[in-house]
């Protein structure tokens, strides 16, 4: 991803999965029924139908309810 300067504020690791979650076949959010743009942040991500358009819909991370199916093996983080 280095190319041409890479992608900005993207972290990368290495993970590998775990055995015992259950897969996760779909999740679903009130009022939302399809995403073309998503921006994490420290604590919540905003979500909105098209890229950058409109004030999007904010949801809280620490309010989603999905299991955890991986864990870092290694960071990349400099």
């Amino acid at each position: 991803m280095e190319y041409c300067g890479g992608v900005k504020g993207v972290k990368i690791a290495t993970a590998e999965l775990l055995d015992d979650t259950p897969p996760i076949n779909g999740y679903h959010i009130p009022d939302i029924s399809m995403i073309r743009s998503i921006v994490y942040e420290n604590s919540q991500m905003i979500l909105r139908k098209a890229s950058d358009i409109g004030r999007g819909r904010f949801i809280s991370l620490s309010h989603l309810d999905i299991p955890i199916n991986m864990q870092i093996v290694e960071s990349f983080e400099r």
